[in-house]
């Protein structure tokens, strides 16, 4: 069933929407978006045709190297913040798509940290993306069933979310005052709002 959503001004959703979907795609959700939309929209545009220029060089032939002007950090002391209590133990690891099947037997498998994937193994389509939203959110509130009825055995990996990063392809499914939004935005972002709200924080 299809469920009408009303966003703030200049918030426009081009796809369908579920009922279930729009328990991920809250007003709270994509003022949230647009706000990320708004701050990054122009750096992500210099940062794409930086990306162009770069590939123009080592196409030239001109390969990458350390800037001149970081030496001074480079060979200054200096090290990495720790690792997060959480991912001190990751001596088995699982990744793969956001899919309720895989964050089901994964954090049922044993292994000490689930790394759920919004990237190149979800192929992610919007229908794929926001459905991996939902399954986040109920992974986190232990809820996360309806596979074959499976349920969870104990729970007890550590998940993680690799979210898309730099990207050139539009999100056409989603427009901030008729612009389409940065589709890295879309990929584990929207989930951050509503796993915050069922984890209570």
């Amino acid at each position: 069933m299809l469920h009408q959503v009303s966003y703030a001004q200049g918030i426009e959703i081009r796809a369908p929407i579920s009922e279930e979907f729009a328990e991920i795609l809250t007003p709270a959700a994509m003022d949230f978006v647009a706000l990320l939309e708004w701050t990054f929209r122009e750096r992500h545009g210099e940062l794409l045709q930086r990306r162009a220029r770069r590939q123009s060089e080592i196409d030239a032939g001109k390969m990458p190297d350390f800037l001149p002007e970081t030496a001074h950090i480079r060979e200054s002391d200096w090290s990495v913040a720790p690792v997060p209590a959480d991912l001190q133990d990751r001596r088995v690891s699982i990744t793969g798509p956001a899919e309720r099947k895989m964050i089901i037997n994964a954090l049922n498998s044993g292994a000490k940290v689930f790394m759920a994937d919004f990237e190149d193994s979800l192929s992610p389509p919007w229908e794929g993306t926001i459905q991996g939203q939902l399954n986040l959110r109920d992974a986190i509130k232990r809820t996360c069933t309806g596979y074959l009825g499976y349920p969870f055995e104990n729970g007890a990996s550590k998940m993680a979310v690799s979210v898309r990063f730099l990207c050139h392809l539009p999100n056409e499914e989603m427009a901030i005052y008729f612009s389409s939004t940065i589709s890295c935005l879309r990929g584990g972002r929207i989930s951050q709002v509503a796993s915050t709200h069922a984890s209570g924080n």
